[in-house]
């Protein structure tokens, strides 16, 4: 079977892809973060604002603008409110990760087989399933430095080519920066060459000193133009931004040193044999190459250790962590492909609990779906059956391949269950999102017209809110004072500034209460119900 598998390995990495990564793409709620930047390539369209990037008309330089670009000329082509298409340049940079994945794999282990698990692995990884259908900048920065690493190894593991390897390799290193500056070159790129120290040695790098500076020099010239643009341009601006984001990362989200240590489980549904490929006692003798074992486990162990480092820390950080963790794993299902059969009963345990928590979860997802759903289910109800039949019918496969040991169609039958999920269980993820008072921002538009007002938001507004604001930018007043003049105005406030919106103007004006606004997909007795996806619009006139 998996020769015939090796011999369009290609083919069927990208069908993985197109089964992971296409299919309803539009069927999540726009989050925080893709708000910001579908807001950015909003006003990169209809503002021109390519290089002075901006967020409801207020300079935004925290990322930089390369995914907006991206995501703006995915706009441009299919439309700014075709919500897949703004998530469509996402899923490309997956499908880029993934064979840049393919092929270090391959450079570092000369073998095929290798290569195919470790993409398919990273393919089917939780955050970088989450962040290849997710419309925000993760996957660029980690998919350009992938690259760059790619093309690192071959310029420091040979002598030929030097000054091609050297130029890609700068040149991806510093897409990635302009994706979210220095993030991948800490997560990724420190870990690596730390881990390449130790296992390979920096050899004849004297030789390769001229090539070396042009690799520095491309990955320099391609990072700072824009961040130098913006700081000759908008001085005040970068520098305020810049003291922000700085500080954010000592005081935001701030955790225990040891939060990333169950990293491990972010890999999803290769958790638990994720977790025995990082017992390194017990493979590092039986894997086929000790050597790139070694180095795989010790870029793993490097890229957590410098990441639980920095003080702010969120489950999602932990993405790059995945792909030398998927290059790790790949080592351990080699060698359960070779040797499961003559496994001692205590060796097969790990494997036979993952695969029984993946049957137990095909053979409940009907009955559970049915329970927590019964009255939404008619509208859905094709996808339920049909994801409910293919779950069962892969747990009980699941079953026979176990009483054979039949490790190797196990392995496909994994990726299997989780193409299931994405391409037939995911729309009855919607069932999820029942808020009854969910009124879209574009309810503003509507009383603007009945009113004939323009709208002024008091303070900050959450940018999922201004993303569905179908006027493109709602101008920003912080206090009184810098009120424009109008004599009828409406006005978007969320609750933190209610109280003095409404004290600064109950002497000179009328007010009237029009709308809550609430973009919650979630009911209010719920935990993921937030107040700050909520709003009041209220009408303002002149006694």
């Amino acid at each position: 079977m998996e020769e015939k598998i090796l011999k369009y390995d290609k083919l069927v990495i990208f069908l993985v892809w197109a089964g992971i990564f296409l299919p309803h793409l539009a069927t999540l709620p726009v989050n925080i973060m893709e708000a910001r930047n579908f807001i950015t390539a909003r006003e990169m369209l209809l503002d021109g604002n390519w290089f002075l990037t901006t967020m409801n008309g207020l300079p935004r330089y925290e990322k930089p603008p390369l995914p907006t670009w991206l995501t703006a000329f995915s706009a441009m082509i299919f439309g700014l409110k075709n919500i897949a298409a703004l998530r469509f340049p996402s899923a490309l940079m997956a499908l880029l990760l993934i064979f840049f994945t393919r092929h270090l794999s391959l450079h570092l282990s000369q073998s095929k087989r290798f290569a195919l698990h470790a993409s398919l692995i990273v393919a089917t990884s939780f955050y970088v399933v989450y962040a290849g259908r997710d419309g925000s900048w993760d996957v660029y920065a980690h998919a350009f430095m992938i690259g760059g690493i790619l093309y690192l190894n071959k310029f420091l593991s040979a002598d030929e080519k030097l000054y091609q390897s050297a130029l890609f390799s700068g040149v991806f290193i510093g897409l990635s920066f302009m994706s979210k500056g220095p993030v991948s070159h800490f997560a990724l790129l420190l870990p690596f060459l730390m881990a390449y120290g130790v296992v390979f040695r920096f050899q004849s790098l004297k030789k390769k000193l001229i090539p070396l500076v042009l690799l520095l020099i491309s990955a320099l010239i391609i990072s700072a133009w824009w961040p130098l643009y913006v700081y000759l341009f908008d001085r005040s601006a970068a520098e305020t931004i810049a003291q922000i984001e700085g500080n954010a990362w000592v005081n935001n989200s701030v955790k225990s040193i040891f939060y990333y240590w169950s990293f491990f489980t972010q890999s999803g549904i290769w958790a638990i044999p994720a977790f025995i490929s990082l017992v390194y006692p017990y493979l590092k003798t039986k894997v086929s190459n000790p050597k790139v074992y070694r180095f795989t486990f010790l870029w793993t162990l490097f890229a957590v250790l410098l990441l639980s480092l920095i003080p702010e820390k969120k489950a999602r950080y932990l993405f790059p962590v995945l792909i030398p963790l998927a290059m790790n794993l790949s080592f351990y299902i080699e060698y359960l492909f070779k040797e499961f059969k003559n496994f001692k009963r205590v060796e097969k345990l790990p494997i036979y609990l993952h695969f029984t928590l993946l049957i137990l979860v095909g053979l409940a997802f009907p009955f559970t779906v049915f329970k927590l759903f019964v009255r939404s289910l008619l509208f859905l109800k094709y996808w339920y059956f049909g994801a409910s039949f293919l779950m069962i019918f892969l747990a009980v496969w699941m079953i026979i391949l176990i009483w054979k040991n039949n490790i190797v169609k196990l392995f496909y039958t994994n990726i299997l269950l989780l193409l299931t999920v994405i391409l037939v269980a995911f729309p009855l993820g919607s069932l999820f999102y029942d808020n009854p008072d969910n009124i879209s921002s574009r309810k503003i538009t509507i009383a603007e017209n009945t009113y004939q007002t323009t709208t002024y938001s008091y303070g900050e507004i959450s940018p999922e809110i201004l993303w569905q604001y179908d006027q493109h930018k709602l101008p920003q007043v912080d206090r009184l004072k810098h009120l424009p003049d109008f004599q009828k105005a409406t006005f978007l406030v969320n609750e933190n500034n209610e109280e003095a919106f409404l004290s600064n103007f109950e002497q000179d004006y009328n007010i009237k209460f029009l709308i809550n606004i609430d973009v919650n997909p979630f009911t209010k007795n719920k935990k993921n119900h937030k107040r700050r996806l909520t709003a009041k619009l209220f009408l303002i006139e002149k006694k």
